[in-house]
């Protein structure tokens, strides 16, 4: 696979974990029990070309959440369409009344990069029994201003992790502080739901659990390519550790 394809792969196997997941031609649908538009998912999964026929895979996913009465929001990597579409992506969209939400670089490291400075000791413990994954919703919800009930319904099932998806909370003195979530899958392991408690930020938490992480996915799986999607605040973090910049991804949607 390209890389955008596979980044993508991975990403539609950390998507999945919201809910029950559907293919329709080049398209992933991924239903949430959430009635969020941004549990609710579009993704394209290989590469297009022309703006009509991108438009139809618009239309279709309008169809497909459409007929389940639920906003819904298109997870998009940009260098699977042509230029041209490309350029016309928020006139595509606006047309059918949905708006850019988030506008991230997607970026890769190859092997686990040497550590620059000295990071906190933290207990990083996975997320598998009811109290810690309590912990990882509390810092998820406050971190990525998602309703803490809508976050306990998303995040507190031990039976959603698995192998190939892993959930960590770094404590410092017992208390919780920072989250990250591997995906190992199509060739990549994926870093998502980075994040700090607000009140402790700028110590290295974050990069503690983060290589944390990566050292046990790759122990697990024996992948040493990593690939996630910046967050603004993650950007220069991730940078300093040597993550380049390989494709950019973009959410459109509805307004609710």
């Amino acid at each position: 696979m390209t890389p955008a394809v596979d980044q993508v792969a991975n990403l539609c196997r950390a998507l999945e974990y919201y809910g029950a997941s559907d293919v329709e031609d080049d398209m992933r649908f991924v239903r949430s029990a959430v009635n969020l538009p941004v549990f609710n998912m579009a993704v394209l999964l290989r590469p297009l070309e022309g703006q009509q026929a991108f438009g139809e895979r618009i239309r279709s996913a309008q169809r497909f959440f459409g007929s389940r009465n639920t906003g819904w929001s298109f997870w998009l990597c940009e260098a699977l369409l042509d230029r041209a579409t490309a350029r016309r992506l928020p006139d595509l969209f606006e047309g059918q009344g949905m708006s850019c939400v988030a506008d991230t670089p997607g970026m890769e490291i190859e092997g686990i990069p040497a550590c620059s400075r000295a990071l906190p000791e933290l207990d990083c413990r996975p997320a598998t029994r009811p109290a810690i994954l309590r912990d990882f919703c509390a810092i998820v919800a406050e971190s990525f201003n998602v309703p803490i009930d809508t976050a306990a319904r998303l995040y507190t099932d031990p039976g959603a992790w698995s192998e190939t998806l892993r959930g960590w909370v770094g404590y410092e003195r017992q208390m919780p502080v920072a989250t990250a979530v591997t995906a190992a899958y199509a060739g990549v392991v994926g870093i998502y739901s980075v994040a700090t408690h607000p009140a402790r930020r700028r110590r290295g938490y974050a990069e503690t659990v983060m290589r944390h992480a990566m050292a046990d996915a790759q122990r697990r799986s024996g992948l040493t390519r990593f690939v996630l999607q910046s967050s603004p605040a993650g950007r220069s973090l991730y940078r300093k550790m040597g993550f380049r910049k390989i494709s950019r991804f973009l959410v459109f949607s509805t307004a609710g």
